[in-house]
């Protein structure tokens, strides 16, 4: 055989073997296909648990981290509802994460008895609505049955109160005295002349004089009539003592829906809107009711928004989870006791501060040189909230300058870029 012949055979037969394993390709490809698919479907936790893993440590290993203990976790101090197993940044307002024990609780602000966050859709499956905060005219109006008499030249209308009134009815107070056999005829002025306390018995009642500011009108000695008396909330304490010189015509005002828990004392609690989705459980002062609203004493300031539909849905979740506030949203009551641990109680005493007391507060706990600096910083270069507002401030050095931020949180985005926030102090319009 030539060497022409024996190359030819050469090419034949590979060109035979080449032909051969496509064929094979062609028939065997649908095969394939379908037992790769099944084996996809078949190991597909496995295989998903592989990827995951690997891009956990491929993460980790870019950020410099190592693994983390089954006791720590991660969580954002600015949105505390927000918890990680591992560390990161926060979804919500992309802060870093800060660490913690598994499970410890960081104390909630002082005056604040609770704290839930909740999503958008719990929110409106609840019908959680929240109002601000206003000033308003509130009054209370009593009426009083009484009867028409005649002292000396005056007519004079007499008239029982009970003592839960004693506050609101004084002498020289206004008030109108209608004709309830008369519906017709219209209403005269008169004035409270005097209030006396008398015994009805072991009950203690006020006896009432208020004398008509008509000469003689068309009614009979001794005729039933109706005593109104509006009594303005601003001319009560401790209201008019804050008016000083000015008047005080409005008063601090809260819906009677936004309010839990009143007790006897005027001590309740209200759900403040801290956040979008987060609601806080505020002890407040409030005074007597004036119709659908309560005067604010003290814990309340104007804007801040509250619950005031669903508030008593918000404090039967904090009352069924007892380690809500603990466990997932990364904070307990102030004072030892844990509010949420104790489904039928508070805490013994609530001290009903506004946010500038807190703030206050917060910066008692630096040292004098420091408290002087943080005041004139003000706000945290970062997230531009108020120095104190998320408890004591943190101290830190850039670029040879003493700067103050509000929270761990903040540390690692300074350290980041710390030129970007100093530029914001030194700016005229810093956050």
């Amino acid at each position: 055989m030539t060497p022409a012949n024996a190359a030819e055979r050469q090419n034949s037969v590979a060109s035979r073997f080449w032909h051969a394993i496509k064929l094979v390709q062609i028939r065997l490809r649908i095969p394939v296909a379908l037992l790769a698919a099944l084996l996809l479907v078949g190991k597909w936790e496995s295989i998903r648990n592989v990827w995951v893993g690997w891009g956990r440590s491929f993460t980790l290993e870019r950020a410099g981290m190592g693994p983390v203990s089954g006791d720590t976790e991660y969580f954002c101090p600015m949105d505390p509802g927000v918890v990680s197993d591992w560390p990161g940044k926060c979804g919500v307002c992309n802060m870093a994460l800060v660490r913690r024990k598994r499970g410890e609780a960081s104390a909630l602000p002082d005056g604040v008895v609770a704290r839930m966050q909740l999503s958008p859709a719990r929110i409106e499956l609840a019908n959680i609505e929240t109002v601000p905060i206003e000033s308003r005219s509130l009054a209370r109006v009593i009426e009083l049955d009484g009867s028409l008499m005649r002292e000396g030249k005056s007519l004079v209308v007499q008239a029982v109160a009970q003592m839960r009134h004693a506050a609101w009815i004084v002498p020289g107070r206004e008030a109108q005295v209608s004709w309830p056999d008369e519906p017709g005829k219209p209403a005269v002025e008169a004035r409270i002349s005097a209030v006396e306390r008398v015994a009805d018995g072991p009950i203690q009642r006020l006896r009432i004089a208020a004398k008509l500011k008509v000469g003689e009108p068309a009614a009979e000695v001794g005729a039933r009539v109706r005593l109104l008396i509006n009594a303005p909330v601003s001319e009560l304490e401790p209201f008019r003592s804050r008016a000083g010189s000015a008047p005080l015509s409005q008063v601090l005002a809260v819906p009677r829906s936004a309010v839990v828990e009143l007790e006897s004392d005027g001590s309740a609690v209200v759900f403040v809107e801290s956040a979008p989705g987060m609601f806080e459980g505020v002890a407040v002062m409030l005074g007597p009711r004036c119709g659908d609203f309560y005067p604010v004493v003290s814990g309340l300031e104007p804007g801040l928004r509250v619950a005031a539909s669903g508030a008593f849905l918000l404090d039967a979740e904090t009352r069924l989870n007892p380690a809500l506030a603990s466990a997932y949203f990364g904070a307990r009551a102030t004072g030892g006791a844990v509010a949420q641990a104790n489904p039928s109680a508070r805490p013994p005493e609530r001290r009903s501060t506004s946010p500038s007391d807190r703030i206050e507060q917060a910066l008692a706990q630096l040292v004098p040189a420091d408290r002087t600096a943080a005041r004139r910083q003000a706000r945290c270069p970062v997230t531009g909230k108020p120095l104190g507002s998320m408890g004591t401030p943190v101290r830190t050095v850039a670029e040879g300058r003493v700067v103050f931020l509000c929270c761990d949180g903040c540390a690692e985005s300074f350290k980041d870029d710390p030129g970007t926030y100093l530029s914001r102090l030194n700016s005229p319009q810093a956050p």
